[in-house]
């Protein structure tokens, strides 16, 4: 007997029906709103969530709901599949979410519902053999709590997943949907509610020899970081190196690096006379120097006041990315100039013939080393076959050598396809970054953003860039590029860097965060005035962030950022593509070789943390 008819007379199963049915009509009326609709299906097995998402799924990052398997990934459990009736369960309830919403909620919130739903299914399957959401019952949805809680190592994180279960089960009592009446409970608690009590001793018992200090940049990392500048071997590494500098300097979130605008930059001469005057018998700068950005996590939009001591270095960072972005800025302006029509470089549609040689392509519409075969008209074709469908027009020129071609509209499909292909590319979302804050919505041109990049520009060796497809920063590459991914060359790999005791170095985005509050609190600097430095709307959040600062390498560590800008308002030299130096020289002349970098870097830094490490406090 089909299903559809042994559910038919089960008034637990009709009310399912009518649920599930009223919120597919909402989903419908919201595609309608935002004039996507055709864009979204709601039987796909999974929906886009991101920079491609559509509607309320437009985000900076780049996720999917994936609605037809449970996947193994999900730690304690394995692959299974969704029936039909489960699937459109979730997906009633994930739009029940966004229509009774005060403000939109997050992709994050959104999804952790859904990972708990699928861990319900997969724990009635495995202990019922039924697929039908109206036979979930406390027992199951406990079980699955204890399973979250068997095949987790936070105990935080497992509290929060059955808090939230427990409300989903609350919102859904009304409606009648499950044989059984289901009420549920945190079976796992753990709560954290204030910052003294035992986080607070923990850390005061804490002593140089027993701190946390892998949540820190540890000396020789941070060192690596400045040598790389030394060692960049092209504009896409310079920009990166300067936003992980500006990161290190000032801990802002991956999010707010991403979202930060290239005039972001907030100088304000001091009118106060005697504050001026205290500045100038002090030789500080005369105005206030700060970065405008949207805090992340509801922090909404703020500035971060510098230490006059880092001014030169910001200010050096912000030139020279300004510098080494101004073409991708002007090839996005272009686009969206030709209401997104044209999107070939000028050196190219200029061109009398009609007909383009692959060749001629190069350092145009496209760079790189061409891969392992080190033939870039080759990744050219294949390229333009995998993201447009074009194949070139061949003509041999003799026994060992052809030409490739492609039509002028065959190139400008071509940077079409692939930014729909990875974006949400319908009109009005066009190289437009969008973020959610406080449930509203902030969207960021891309050629207003300050850090840019060609697609192909993300990896450590660049085989191959798309010069045309510019798109913001991508936080799994930037992860990579910073050791975080175990099973991807780092880029302090690619330049054989590693730590003193020749370990891989190993750096998360979140860490600059950790170590610039750990300075912080070195400083001395109470609770809530961290809180506001920071752009945190929650205090309790500093502990997360505070690894007790009595551990002599987290003076040391701190003492690096201060020697960093010592040096370099000592050399006043900039670092450029055509002068790279070490922060570090002394000299002004020809900048050394990455060996003698290194050498005098680390013998400088010594002897000033050995100077300042003996001082009396």
């Amino acid at each position: 007997m089909p299903l559809e008819i042994k559910f038919l007379n089960n008034k637990h199963a009709q009310n399912l029906e009518e649920y599930i049915g009223r919120y597919k009509a909402k989903f419908h009326e919201r595609l309608t709103a935002y004039n996507a609709v055709g864009y979204m299906d709601w039987d796909a097995g999974s929906w886009h969530f991101g920079e491609k998402g559509i509607a309320w799924l437009k985000e900076a990052k780049n996720h999917g709901f994936k609605w037809d398997e449970v996947s193994s990934r999900i730690k304690g459990l394995s692959k299974m599949e969704i029936s039909i009736f489960f699937q459109d369960f979730m997906r009633a309830y994930h739009m029940h979410q966004v229509t009774t919403s005060s403000a939109l909620p997050s992709g994050a919130t959104l999804d952790k519902q859904l990972q708990i739903m699928k861990r319900w299914y997969w724990e009635m399957v495995t202990t019922t053999g039924q697929t039908h959401p109206m036979y979930l019952t406390a027992d199951i949805i406990h079980a699955a709590m204890d399973r979250h809680k068997e095949n987790s190592t936070s105990a935080s994180n497992v509290s929060d997943y059955c808090d939230v279960a427990v409300s989903i089960i609350n919102r859904l009592r009304q409606y009648d949907l499950f044989i059984v009446n289901i009420e549920v409970e945190n079976k796992h608690p753990c709560r954290n509610t204030s910052v003294g009590t035992k986080a607070k001793k923990k850390a005061t018992e804490l002593t140089p020899d027993n701190t946390n200090d892998n949540k820190l940049i540890s000396i020789r990392a941070f060192m690596a970081v400045i040598e790389l500048m030394t060692l960049a071997e092209n504009d896409y590494q310079r920009i990166f190196y300067n936003m992980l500098l500006l990161a290190i300097i000032c801990g802002f979130r991956f999010q707010e690096l991403l979202t930060m605008n290239m005039d972001s930059l907030v100088k304000r001469e001091i009118t106060n006379k005697e504050k001026r005057q205290h500045a100038i018998d002090n030789n500080w700068p005369t105005y206030k120097l700060g970065i405008e950005y949207l805090g992340a996590k509801k922090a909404g939009w703020r500035i971060h006041w510098l230490a006059p001591t880092s001014y030169p270095v910001v200010e050096m960072i912000y030139k020279q990315v300004e510098e080494l972005t101004v073409d991708m800025r002007e090839t996005v302006k272009g686009f969206r100039d030709s209401n997104f029509t044209n999107f070939l470089p000028s050196k190219i549609y200029e061109l009398s013939d009609e007909q383009i040689e692959c060749r001629e392509l190069d350092g145009i519409m496209f760079t790189g080393t061409g891969g392992a075969r080190n033939v870039l008209h080759k990744s050219i074709c294949n390229t333009m076959l995998k993201f447009a469908g074009h194949k070139p027009t061949v003509i041999p020129v003799h026994s060992q050598l052809k030409h490739y071609y492609f039509t002028k509209e065959q190139l400008n499909n071509y940077v079409y396809n692939r930014y729909a292909q990875s974006k949400n590319f319908t009109k009005g979302h066009q190289c437009v970054l969008s973020v959610k804050n406080n449930g509203d919505w902030e969207h960021f041109n891309y050629e207003d953003l300050m850090f840019i990049m060609p697609e192909g520009a993300f990896g450590v060796v660049h085989d191959f860039v798309s010069r045309q497809n510019i798109v913001p920063l991508d936080e799994h590459s930037v992860e990579a590029w910073l050791g975080g991914a175990v099973n991807r060359k780092s880029i302090f790999e690619h330049f054989n860097l590693f730590e003193d005791d020749g370990s891989r170095i190993s750096i998360t985005k979140h860490i600059p965060r950790h170590n610039i509050n750990t300075f912080l609190a070195i400083a001395g600097v109470t609770d809530h005035i961290q809180a506001i430095l920071m752009g945190r709307i929650d205090i309790t959040q500093n502990k997360h962030y505070q690894h007790q600062a009595e551990s002599q390498s987290y003076q040391t560590a701190s003492l690096a950022v201060t020697m960093l800008e010592k040096t370099y308002n000592e050399n006043k030299k900039p670092l450029t593509k055509y002068d790279q130096l070490s922060l570090f020289d002394i000299e002004r002349g020809t900048a050394p070789q990455p060996e003698s970098t290194t050498l005098v870097a680390q013998e400088s830094l010594k002897s000033e943390v050995s100077r300042r490490m003996s001082c009396p406090t």
